[in-house]
């Protein structure tokens, strides 16, 4: 078997002793994979603040399905695209859903994405919904489509009905 020495991403070249075989091992053993829309992405215990009628907090499982990149990407695409789509969010460990909001520029943003389980994004004219497809399509944004309305998940524990557009 052919010895792994690439770059991985942080530019160091990785140890020409371990083989590709070896960290797929050490990588399962750590967390459980799931397939999100053919790709193999790592279940993260998350705990919630949500507590049940004895005061226990929950633990779920849930997949990563975006990064700072996608989210960067889908920000600046409706920035560019001119189109002005409501919004809201719902952040892990919170049964708080913002309100609908049409402010990509600062408030999509504030706080970061860490702690976002989803966004769902709403077109209120066909030329929205246009804009809107075409950013999803353009930066291969996962997201959820129910009565018009785009859900975009940060984590998942149900991937099942997660698309990108063609």
């Amino acid at each position: 078997m052919a010895q792994s020495g690439h770059c991985g991403t942080n530019g160091r070249r990785s140890d020409p002793g371990v083989m590709a075989e070896d960290l797929i091992e050490v990588a399962k053993l750590t967390k459980p994979l799931v397939n999100v829309m053919g790709r193999s992405v790592r279940l993260s215990d998350t705990a919630t603040s949500a507590s049940d009628s004895e005061g226990t907090v929950r633990h779920q499982k849930h997949a990563s399905v975006m990064n700072n990149t996608k989210w960067r990407e889908l920000r600046l695409g409706i920035l560019e695209s001119r189109a002005k789509p409501s919004f809201r969010g719902k952040n892990l460990g919170s049964d708080v859903i913002g309100r609908w909001d049409r402010e990509w520029y600062y408030h999509f943003d504030e706080g970061g994405h860490e702690a976002t389980e989803w966004y769902e994004i709403k077109a209120d004219s066909d030329e929205e919904q246009r804009a809107v497809e075409e950013v999803l399509r353009k930066y291969q944004i996962p997201v959820e489509i129910r009565d018009g309305i785009y859900r975009i998940y940060g984590y998942a524990n149900d991937t099942s009905k997660i698309i990108v557009l063609k």
